[in-house]
C-alpha cells in the first residue's frame, strides 16, 4: 500500500525528489512494533523514530564532529585566464610564509621573481618576494607540483 502512495506523490512532484515512507500513529501507543522486511521489533515509539530518522545505521553524538574535524574546505587556485582549480594545498609546500593564518596570496609575477601578496585572517597584507616557488597539491586524491609562477591568486578555503 505504501508503496503505491509513494509512486502517486512521486507523479505529483515537479522535479526529482527522494521519497521516505512515513509511518504515522494516530492514538495510543502500540505495545511493540516490528518491521516485516528486516525482521526488526521495536518495543517503544522512540525505537522506531530512531531507527526511521537513522535508516537502520546507528552511530555515536561524536561521530558527526569527528567526520567534520577531518574536513578540510577546498583550497582555489586561479590564473589570469580565468582557469580556477578547486584543491587542498600541501601545507608544507608554503614553506616560504610562517604558520599565521592566511585568507589569499596575490602573486605579481615579474622577470626573474614573484612578489606575493599575503593577506592573512587577521586583515593584515605583507609583501614577500620568491624565486621559483611550487606548490603541491591534492586534487582528486592525486598530488600535484604546480609553480607559482603560473598562478595569478590562491584563496584559502580554510585558514592555515
Amino acid at each position: 500500500m505504501w508503496r503505491r502512495s509513494i509512486y502517486l506523490l512521486r507523479q505529483q512532484i515537479p522535479i526529482k525528489a527522494w521519497v521516505n515512507a512515513v509511518v504515522y500513529f494516530d492514538q495510543n501507543e502500540p505495545e511493540s512494533i516490528s518491521s516485516k522486511t528486516e525482521n526488526i521489533w521495536f518495543n517503544d515509539i522512540q525505537e522506531l523514530v530512531n531507527h526511521i530518522l537513522t535508516e537502520g545505521k546507528e552511530s555515536f553524538g561524536n561521530n558527526a564532529e569527528m567526520f567534520f574535524e577531518q574536513c578540510t574546505a577546498a583550497d582555489c587556485l586561479y590564473t589570469s585566464n580565468g582557469g580556477g582549480l578547486d584543491c587542498i594545498i600541501q601545507r608544507d609546500s608554503l614553506s616560504f610564509w610562517p604558520h599565521i593564518p592566511m585568507e589569499s596570496i596575490y602573486i605579481e609575477h615579474h622577470w626573474s621573481f614573484d612578489k606575493l601578496y599575503i593577506n592573512t585572517s587577521d586583515g593584515s597584507t605583507t609583501c614577500i618576494k620568491s624565486e621559483n616557488a611550487k606548490l603541491h597539491v591534492n586534487c582528486n586524491g592525486r598530488i600535484y607540483t604546480y609553480a607559482l609562477c603560473k598562478i595569478d591568486f590562491i584563496e584559502f578555503g580554510r585558514t592555515l
